[in-house]
Order: structure tokens, then sequence, then C-alpha cells
């Protein structure tokens, strides 16, 4: 289903769809593609933000909630659209961003994507390894939604609780050219995440794969309620499990990089984007902090963990 106000928007997006044999509907504000979506199920959603009667944020959050079925949500953004306001479609329920002028080029490839993301999703459920939550960008069963809204929670439960938030990047880099074989790729994502969930706390901590470019294999680890000293021991264990394939003549070796990032309590809680950036650039070796720093800072940030922990369970992604 198309929902914008824009009559010429629509009937572009309706012929794309149709010379690509994809039946769709429109709808010219919220409220009708609320109706719609209340008679029939549409796996499909391409909205504008900004929509008559119902805006677009609110409508995916209703159609989210009555939905019989996965539904994959598209938005289109227009220029100069902020990072706060993705975070807050994101966390709303938005799957992807298509730039709106961007629309004729990308959309067949997007809705494509859509129904194979909801094909996923109807065959598998949260990804879970040995009690360890995997979100999973990479196989496309799960989107950018569910990491940063997720995420967007941990931020928001430690800013309340005061309590510890590190968000751990974690990339290796095999010797395999981008060409190579399947096996060797995947046998170095796999390697990657074997380390990390011999190293964390199952139940607790949680882990996405992020998209694979080129031979990067590239995890965000979420440590919530985790010292500086569990921290350590993580980011030790997982270089650890790698330190036999790394090095110069070592066959099919494997280079592992690390950055970390601490969420500080000092009044200014970054977005989850601006957390998993900030992580990313550390990794590369941009503005990491030392081990000292982070002791001062998670140090800063425990007011009685044990205390605030009693009564709360982890969040749950849905």
């Amino acid at each position: 289903m198309i929902i914008d106000e824009d009559a010429s928007m629509r009937e572009t997006a309706l012929s794309l769809l149709k010379a690509a044999n994809i039946e769709a509907v429109a709808a010219a504000d919220g409220e009708e593609a609320l109706a719609l979506s209340m008679r029939q199920w549409f796996p499909v959603l391409l909205t504008n933000r900004h929509i008559p009667v119902i805006d677009g944020i609110e409508l995916v959050q209703r159609v989210r909630a009555i939905a019989i079925a996965p539904v994959y949500v598209i938005m289109l953004s227009a220029d100069g659209t902020t990072t706060h306001e993705h975070e807050a479609g994101y966390c709303a329920g938005v799957d992807h961003y298509l730039p709106r002028h961007s629309l004729d080029a990308e959309l067949i490839a997007r809705v494509n994507t859509g129904f194979a993301a909801i094909r996923r999703r109807q065959s598998t459920a949260t990804a879970r390894g040995n009690g360890l939550m995997i979100i999973d960008l990479n196989s496309g069963a799960h989107t950018a939604r569910h990491l940063i809204g997720r995420l967007h929670a941990e931020i928001a439960l430690a800013a309340r609780r005061r309590t510890p938030l590190t968000v751990i990047s974690a990339c290796i880099e095999s010797d395999a050219s981008p060409g190579g074989t399947l096996s060797g790729q995947t046998a170095a994502s796999a390697a990657l995440l074997t380390a990390v969930r011999g190293s964390i706390r199952a139940g607790l901590h949680w882990v996405a794969r992020l998209p694979a470019v080129l031979n990067l294999y590239r995890l965000a680890i979420v440590l919530p309620e985790s010292d500086a000293a569990e921290v350590m021991a993580v980011t030790q264990g997982i270089r650890n499990a790698f330190a036999p394939s790394q090095g110069a003549g070592a066959s099919g070796a494997m280079q592992l990089s690390i950055g970390s990032v601490v969420l500080a309590h000092d009044g200014n809680a970054p977005t989850a984007l601006e957390l998993l950036g900030e992580s990313e650039r550390r990794r590369r070796g941009v503005g990491e902090r030392t081990a000292d720093e982070i002791q001062h800072v998670q140090s800063e940030a425990v007011r009685d963990t044990t205390e605030a922990q009693a009564g709360e369970t982890a969040i749950r992604l849905e």
C-alpha cells in the first residue's frame, strides 16, 4: 500500500509497481490507509512522513497494532531529514528509509527486499543461540528498527536507573576475497559470533549482526549493567579466541578489530544511532578511550546496580 497526499507521487509509484507485476493500492491520507489496513493485510507499506489526518509515524504504530501478520514499512524521507527523525521512525516501527528523490531508481528493489524480509519473519522467530539474543540485519530477518528500537529502550532504561551501558563494535576481516567461497565467508562470520557467545552473559547481553561489507563481518555487542572489569573481560575473551588465526603468514588469517563506547550519565543521553556510530569510530581507532577513562566513566555511572536490578527484567524484542 502507498500512502501520500501527492497524487502524482501515488500514480508514479503505482505505475512502477504495476510494471514489475506487483499489485498495490494507494491512499491519500492516514485515515484512509488505516481503514484499508483493517480490511486486509498489506505486507509492505510505503508511506510519507507527513500525511493528512493521521501522521505517518502514528499510522505505522497503529497499523502494527492491528496487523494480522508482519508488515515491512518503508518511509519516504525528504532532504534535510535529521538523525533524530530517523530514530523516531525506527522506534515507531519503520524498517527502511527511502529518499524521495530515489523513488524511481530504488522502489522495486526495496519492495522486493520487504517481501523477502516478510517471508523470513514468518518462518523464523528472533534468533536465539544457547539463550543469546541475536538481531540479524545481515540475513534480512530483522531490520534497523529492531536494532535501533531495542538499543533506544536500553539507553532509556540505563539513564533512568543510572546503570552502565556499553556498546562494543567488533569486526573481523577475512583474507578470503569478496568473491571467495561462501563457506569461507560464512566461517569467518560464524567464528566471530562464536567468540562473542563464549564471552558474554546470555539473557542480559545481546548482539546485532550487521550487514557484511565485502569481506568485513561486523557485530554490535550491547552490554547492559556491566562494569569496566566485565567489559574488558569480554573484549579480551574475543581477542583471545582469534589470537591463533591472526598474524602474517597464518593460513586463512582473520584480522580482528574492536572498539567500545560507554554511556555517560551527564544529562545528555545520545541517540541509539550516535552510540553505534561512536563505537564504530573507536573500532577504527578514532578517539578511542583508554582503560582508565572507561573505568572512570563507568564508576560514575554505577549507583547500586544490585538494588536497581531487583524486580526488573531485561528488555525483550517484540
